[in-house]
This record gives structure tokens, sequence and C-alpha cells, in this order.
């Protein structure tokens, strides 16, 4: 991940129309991932200077054949403005996160990235992060990245720990929640788009019992097992294309309840000596199954 800045020196004197123009070539760069996270536009050391600080995945991420038809109109909107081209400095950060140069993903995760907000895929072969304009073209992927400020958002929001914690909590972590039932169709969409799985990242954290806990084994959309990665703790299901890590807390908050698949009941058989598993038992017993990928995501 790198800090970029780019500076414009003007024929004239910065005023409001050359900020405009500068602020809507900004936009549509993060429009295309090209720029991630937020963005500034300042004036520079001379009067005749703008400068636009953003973040990037990659030293590569502002070259032509990544602009989007958008940003090639705001920058030739912005050209008669110049007086030379525009210059270019990049700052690497000292705790850079990974990310994916893979040639072509087995698959992807939408998982957002809660601390630089880059891009919200992550790969599921290098489990670097995908800049969004390798994945696709932008109109594949615009919903999902509004999508993700918005689970940025609910995740400090359970974070903080305040009066909304588990409203919070329930629309990133509940399978049927208004949130994750827009995600998921976006993830569908994007899937059907690229021709790669795409799985959504389902926060999972809490544990209601330490041993044979159900939410290590099964999965809350469809019942099934998951599929589990014993080295890395991941776990996937390919029929729901929801991805997650073996959860770590055993001991939840006083609000906090199994999801409603997660609450399996024994029931004694009459004669009292002996249990039967529950219908929700049974259908735990059969493995997911699905088309073959795999994903990444974030602890707590």
């Amino acid at each position: 991940m790198y800090k970029v800045t780019l500076t414009y020196v003007l024929k004239k004197r910065v005023d409001d129309n050359a900020i405009q123009k500068v602020w809507s070539l900004v936009a549509a760069y993060s429009q295309s991932g090209q720029l991630v996270g937020m963005q500034w536009v300042t004036i520079g050391d001379s009067p005749f200077e703008i400068r636009a600080t953003g973040l990037a995945h990659e030293r590569s991420a502002l070259l032509r054949r990544f602009e989007s038809k958008l940003a090639k109109g705001a920058r030739a909107d912005l050209a008669p403005l110049l007086r030379r081209r525009a210059t270019v400095e990049w700052e690497r950060f000292a705790e850079d996160s990974k990310t994916c140069t893979c040639r072509r993903p087995r698959g992807l995760v939408f998982t957002p990235d809660v601390l630089s907000e880059g891009s919200p895929f992550r790969c599921l072969d290098c489990r670097g992060r995908r800049p969004p304009y390798r994945i696709g073209k932008s109109r594949d992927y615009f919903h999902l990245r509004n999508l993700s400020r918005q689970w940025i958002g609910f995740y400090w929001t359970w974070m903080d720990s305040g009066a909304t914690e588990e409203l919070a909590w329930g629309q990133l972590a509940e399978p049927k929640s208004d949130f994750v039932r827009m995600a998921r169709k976006e993830v569908k969409d994007l899937e059907r788009q690229i021709g790669v799985p795409v799985y959504y990242d389902l926060l999972t954290h809490y544990l209601s019992r330490l041993e044979e806990a159900p939410e290590s084994t099964i999965c809350p959309g469809c019942g099934r097992r998951w599929n589990q990665d014993l080295i890395t703790d991941r776990l996937i299901c390919e029929r729901c294309r929801l991805f997650s890590y073996v959860p770590v807390d055993g001991q939840p908050p006083s609000w906090w309840r199994p999801l409603p698949r997660h609450r399996i009941v024994r029931r004694p058989t009459t004669s009292g000596r002996e249990i039967r598993p529950s219908a929700s038992d049974r259908s735990a017993s059969a493995p997911c199954s699905g088309r073959p990928s795999r994903p990444e995501g974030r602890r707590r």
C-alpha cells in the first residue's frame, strides 16, 4: 500500500474551477479503485500548484490502462489548465498489507478493509488484497464498494460496544439480515460477471460453548457443515458462498444469542435414557457441497 501525491502545476493561479476539475479526476480514480481510502486536495507551495493525495495498492495503480471512461474524461478536462504533466510521489507504508498480483485468482472474498479502507476483495490463493481495477469493470463492483463502507461502519459500531452494538453485530453476522442479503446478492452478481467464485465474509467471533461449538462446525446459512482449513482456521461454505474464521470468544456479551441454525436442541427419547438428534442436528451432519473455491478475512 502506498501514499500517493499528485502535483498539478497550473498556467494560472489556483481558482475554484481548477480545484473542481482536480476533484473530478480524483473522484474518478476513487470510483475505479485506483485510489482508495480518503483523498485530499490541497494548495501546493506556490499559488500555481494543486496537490491531490490518496492511497493506492501498487505503483502501477494510476496507469492509463486501468482508467475508466470517467477518469479519461476528467483528465482531458483538466489538461488545458496545466503547464506540464502532473508529477507523482510514492511513499510505501511501513506496515504494508499484501496486494494480490495473481494472474487469475481461484476465488475472491468480499471482506472490507477496516484499517486503510483499501480494496474490499481478498484473494483466496495469496490472501492479498485484490485491487478493484484488476477484477473487472467499475460497474461490476460499484455497489459492493459502497456496501463496504457501510460494513466498516457497522464493524466499528460493534467494536465500540455502545448501545447499538447488538444491532451492528446482527447486521454483519446474521445471514438473513438486510445488509447481508444485499451484500450476498451483489457478490452473486459479481461472480456471474467475472466467472470467479466470490464469497461473503460472515463476521463470527463468539462461541456458545467451548467444546463442540456449533459455531465452529455448522454453516449458519444452510445448516450443513463448514469446510474447514485446519491450517488457517478458515471456514468455507461452497453452497452459500459464505466464508468465516473459527470463532474464538467463549465469553460472549449478555445480549448475544446463537444464530437460529446454531441453537441445537437434543430431545430425550420416550424412555428418557437416550437422546436423539433434532432435525437441525441431522441436517448439520451433511457436509456443505458446491463448486470449489477459497477465501480470507479478519478477526476482531
